[in-house]
């Protein structure tokens, strides 16, 4: 830990080969709460690109995700919500969240396909045309 200041900033350093330091501030905002994350490493000149482009892209993620889950409040169903994701989405792998998001979003498309199924099928026999 290198710096803490209680409600508002605390950082920390790594001791691995790219030497990573990380700073979080949390600032008041008229909306609610910024969560500012700022991540420095040390990158060899020697065509490491696309090892930072992942590390942004998996940071942005992360805190996309984060960002995400902090606003499940407010309506009824966010506190059922964020139970559900506490207790059985969070304990997951990321790649085994992966897999269950593919598994719903392909369930959702079914059920969307079978209910115009129905519709069509309901209307064709409703103008007589089966």
């Amino acid at each position: 830990m290198t710096s803490f200041v209680p409600n508002q900033k605390f950082a920390y350093r790594l001791t691995s080969r790219r030497e990573p330091r990380a700073t979080w501030t949390v600032q008041d905002v008229p909306t609610g709460t910024r969560l500012i994350y700022l991540e420095e490493f040390l990158a060899d000149d020697t065509g490491e690109e696309d090892f930072v482009q992942s590390v942004r892209k998996v940071v942005k993620d992360w805190l996309g995700n984060t960002k995400r889950y902090a606003e499940l409040r407010g309506g009824w169903w966010q506190p059922y919500a964020k139970w559900v994701v506490d207790r059985y989405i969070l304990p997951l792998r990321v790649d085994q969240r992966r897999v269950i998001f593919l598994l719903l979003a392909w369930q959702t498309i079914s059920c969307l396909a079978l209910l115009a199924l129905a519709l069509g099928w309901g209307t064709a026999r409703l103008l007589g045309i089966m």
